[in-house]
């Protein structure tokens, strides 16, 4: 059966309509194609994960341990200052520390140790992180001695120093190691309390009431 001119005449309007569908299918998806990168990037920072109560990062120096545990609380207030110390100082990747924090395997203390300890063993970040995911059995000490980077190696010391620096950068008050204290001489001496190890289980603490935020203005402070 022939096609009537009706018929015909239907054709031919529908065949720009059904172009003109396509090149909009093709310019939606162009664009979807271009935004998921660039929504990646300006993503903020993932939750840090909180620490339990039998944390420890076993680094082999006692006042390494108590300020790991105390960037612990940092990184959960601040969690965009936190990564961009990492990012800036640490050459550590955006990315990478954004899908670390994210990982409930991950603390921000174990972050910032494995990137500080890469940064002083000449090592990227991420080979530090997959060592670790891949055997930590032995605590951070163990895996910083197998880049050469024992507690008393002064490569271990320069790190302990890069700690004290983040701590003035993130304005953040903070009580130096005794071997720190002449290089550091207007920091007050952590006490040999808080120098104890770090390895008993941590008491949680009772939640707080909601109290007024501080009318100072800055990244730092107690949290």
């Amino acid at each position: 059966m022939s096609a009537t001119p009706i018929d015909a005449t239907c054709t031919q309007a529908l065949i720009p309509m059904g172009h003109r569908f396509m090149d909009r299918i093709r310019t939606f998806a162009f664009a979807f194609a271009i935004a998921l990168p660039i929504a990646s990037l300006c993503a903020p920072p993932a939750r840090a994960q909180v620490a339990t109560a039998a944390w420890a990062p076993r680094t082999g120096d006692a006042w390494v341990d108590r300020m790991l545990g105390d960037i612990n609380r940092y990184a959960a207030r601040y969690p965009d200052a936190f990564a961009d110390e990492l990012v800036r100082y640490d050459n550590a990747p955006r990315a990478l520390v954004h899908d670390l924090l994210g990982d409930p395997r991950w603390t921000p203390g174990d972050v910032y140790f494995a990137c500080a300890l890469g940064q002083y063993a000449g090592q990227p970040c991420r080979a530090v992180a997959q060592r670790w995911q891949q055997d930590h059995a032995g605590g951070w000490a163990a895996i910083a001695q197998g880049y050469g980077v024992s507690a008393d190696s002064a490569a271990f010391h320069r790190l302990k120093r890069a700690i004290v620096s983040s701590y003035a950068r993130w304005a953040r008050p903070l009580q130096v190691d005794a071997s720190l204290h002449a290089e550091f001489p207007q920091q007050p001496v952590a006490t040999p309390e808080a120098s104890k190890p770090a390895d008993a289980p941590v008491e949680r603490a009772p939640r707080a009431k909601a109290r007024a935020k501080p009318t100072r203005r800055g990244k730092g402070g107690a949290a």
